[in-house]
Parts: C-alpha cells; structure tokens; sequence
C-alpha cells in the first residue's frame, strides 16, 4: 500500500513539473523525486521509469530530469537496466543521425508545421 503512494506522490510531482508554473516549486522536490528511482518495490521503479521516459522523449519536462534513468545502473533486475539502456542508445542513435544528415539536433527536434 505505501509503495502505491509512493508511486502515485512521484508521478503526480512528475506531471506539476510539466507545468512552467510549478516548476520552480517542484525543484525543492527533486531529490525526492530522482530517490523514486532507487525505490526498494520494483514496481514502483519500474512504472516510475516508464512514465519518466515517456515524459523526457516528448520534452515535456525540464532537462535535468535526463540524469535519472542513470540511477538505475545499479539496480538489482536486469529489465530495469535494459529499459533505460535501449532509452539511452535510442536518443544517441538519433543525436548521431542528426549530426551526420548535418542537421542541428535544435531543427530535428523542432515541430514541422504545414506551409501555409
């Protein structure tokens, strides 16, 4: 049950930092936040993980919350390790493509809106 709150306590701050106007607020928070990933329940890990992906590959929260799934380089299961290691390649895989096509990683990040 305590584990839930947990849970629940970490995502919830995780989204309010989503918003500009919460931000600085949620920042007194952020060590607390960035223990969830070395939480003892392995759920609580791992749905914190998934929920922190999801929010870093659509930019949706501040840069500083890239350094957390690092946090997990010495966590006891493996697909906990796998998860954020594929993460990590994936987004070097695209920092390499958008090197190499000379594109700024600035402009293949950016939105693509229809000429008008």
């Amino acid at each position: 049950m305590r584990s839930r709150v947990r849970l629940q306590a970490a995502t919830s701050l995780l989204h309010l930092s989503t918003l500009r106007v919460y931000q600085a607020e949620i920042n007194q928070y952020f060590v607390l936040i960035a223990l969830t990933m070395q939480d003892s329940a392995y759920p609580v890990r791992m749905r914190f993980l998934d929920k922190l992906i999801s929010f870093l590959s659509r930019g949706k929260i501040p840069i500083q919350y890239n350094m957390l799934p690092f946090l997990c380089v010495h966590d006891p299961e493996a697909d906990v390790k796998l998860k954020v290691r594929t993460m990590v390649l994936a987004v070097f895989a695209f920092w390499l493509t958008a090197t190499y096509t000379g594109t700024s990683v600035c402009d293949a990040c950016a939105p693509r809106h229809a000429e008008a």
